[in-house]
């Protein structure tokens, strides 16, 4: 079953201020983060059936960014973009790309 909506926003909420919209097509999510002296967003398709696959999609994309963040071997190395597992949708775009703050 996996982790409760609120869960979900309460993980996001630590890293910034999650936001949760329906959309014409569907539910969308996006999320602001600064980490480590990096600005990123983080954002979800905008055709999510409800608000929690959208949400848990900005859930697994953030703890991907944050490991490519983390891991020596995965700095300077463009991420791929990912499928949203709960629909099976993927992007052409990166799934969240960064974007330094000077």
């Amino acid at each position: 079953m996996g982790p409760s909506l609120e869960e979900i926003l309460a993980f996001l909420a630590l890293y910034g201020k999650p936001n949760l919209f329906r959309m014409t097509n569907g539910w969308y999510s996006s999320l602001e983060v600064l980490v480590s002296g990096v600005h990123f967003k983080i954002t979800s398709e905008t055709n999510h059936r409800t608000p929690k696959e959208a949400a848990q999609c900005c859930k697994d994309r953030l703890e991907e960014a944050l490991h490519n963040l983390t891991d020596p071997k995965a700095r300077g190395v463009n991420p791929p973009a990912l499928a949203c597992e709960t629909t099976g949708m993927s992007s052409d775009k990166p799934s969240f790309p960064l974007e330094s703050k000077s």
